[in-house]
């Protein structure tokens, strides 16, 4: 009795031990995935990754200015949850069927440059996007996502171009926000920074980063 004791807290002990691997996992391929597609530091607070492996959530999780901008965070977003499709990995793709984001708050900051921090993130470099970014490179397993829900907050805009600096609040108000086939982690951040330049009114800059967000912002469906 005593070594079957022994051999179920020991299993019991491993369960725990897997879950928290997981988890931990998780958490750090977000904060270093994430943070390799925007070129800024990418922090997380925890990730939950359920039994079977099909649900994963991500709390806290907060995305720094890019360089050469102040340090502190630009976007709040405590929570991501993701629904993959295990039976896909058996044909070397990765497919998620569902990513909800909710986003907070986002730090909109144009500088004394007249530069906006949202667009030194690094899926703007060289006109690199979810779009023109190939489908396989290398061993890399191909992305899939279907849909992304998206709700937000509200931006704080500051800007300290023309020698003084002023600060204002706009309230996004967007409540689960529904785009089909975004492709990609970085289709996911193109829909971010596309509402955030369009609910700020930042057209011009809207214009700007056409080329980039087009494709994604026309595959809204609600």
């Amino acid at each position: 009795m005593k070594l079957i004791g022994k051999i179920i807290n020991f299993f019991l002990l491993f369960i725990v031990l897997a879950a928290i691997f997981h988890n931990f996992t998780a958490k750090t391929a977000l904060a270093f995935g994430l943070g390799h597609v925007l070129g800024t530091a990418v922090h997380v607070d925890s990730a939950d990754v359920d039994f079977r492996g099909t649900h994963v959530t991500f709390r806290g999780v907060r995305i720094d200015h890019p360089r050469g901008f102040p340090h502190g965070t630009m976007m709040d977003i405590p929570l991501i949850f993701a629904d993959l499709e295990i039976s896909a990995l058996l044909g070397r793709k990765i497919h998620v069927e569902t990513v909800e984001v909710q986003l907070r708050e986002v730090n909109v900051i144009r500088d004394s440059k007249r530069r906006i921090n949202l667009l030194f993130l690094k899926i703007f470099e060289d006109g690199q996007s979810s779009s023109s970014q190939p489908s396989q490179q290398g061993q890399v397993m191909p992305l899939q996502i279907d849909q992304l829900i998206f709700s937000a907050g509200q931006i704080v805009y500051k800007d300290t171009a023309g020698g003084r600096s002023t600060q204002r609040v706009i309230k996004m108000n967007l409540d689960r926000v529904s785009y089909r086939n975004v492709g990609s982690v970085s289709g996911i951040m193109e829909v971010v920074i596309w509402e955030v330049l369009k609910q700020a009114g930042l057209g011009s800059l809207q214009n700007a980063a056409a080329g980039l967000l087009g494709k994604i912002f026309s595959g809204k469906t609600s």
